[in-house]
């Protein structure tokens, strides 16, 4: 009984950041390869099938973020945050620097590296993509313009590939 209670209690935010921030890397990763690199497999279109990579290091979740961009003369005023969705991944990590403290504690990065944003509109896609082994491309519950940003986006960040054209 006391588990299925514990199911239903939210994580808070911070702590579901730092354990993103701290994560060991999914083993076999080589950071110096990937880093700066075109992914090995070719970036999706629509008529492809894709697989989102490494589902146990990546997370995605409902959170409000400071708008991009600033206006000067917005400053005074409290900003307004903006909801959207966080996607965080552990594959940019770094294996040798884990756990390690450093004194310059404003060197240590206190977000996970791989932070892309996206509008809420995207869950019910990045809900299939975890759900799913494959996605056709073009099952995906977007406007043609939004799933191709949504695939390219995390194409370009190592997080999924093309499986069939």
């Amino acid at each position: 009984q006391l588990s299925s209670h514990l199911r239903k209690i939210p994580f808070p935010q911070p702590m579901i950041l730092d354990f993103w921030s701290s994560r060991l890397p999914p083993f076999g990763i080589d950071l110096d390869e990937i880093e700066g690199s075109q992914p090995k497999s070719p970036l999706p279109d629509m008529e492809d099938e894709v697989r989102l990579l490494y589902k146990t290091h990546v997370y995605f979740m409902k959170q409000k973020f400071q708008p991009d961009e600033r206006d000067s003369e917005d400053e005074e005023k409290e900003e307004e945050q903006v909801e959207a969705i966080g996607f965080y991944s552990s594959i940019f990590n770094s294996r040798s620097d884990h756990m390690i403290m450093v004194e310059d504690h404003s060197s240590i990065e206190n977000e996970p590296r791989v932070v892309l944003k996206f509008p809420l509109t995207y869950e019910e896609s990045m809900k299939l993509l975890f759900e799913r082994e494959s996605v056709a491309a073009n099952e995906l519950p977007l406007p043609r313009e939004d799933a191709e940003k949504l695939l390219s986006s995390l194409w370009s960040c190592h997080l999924l590939e093309t499986v069939k054209t």
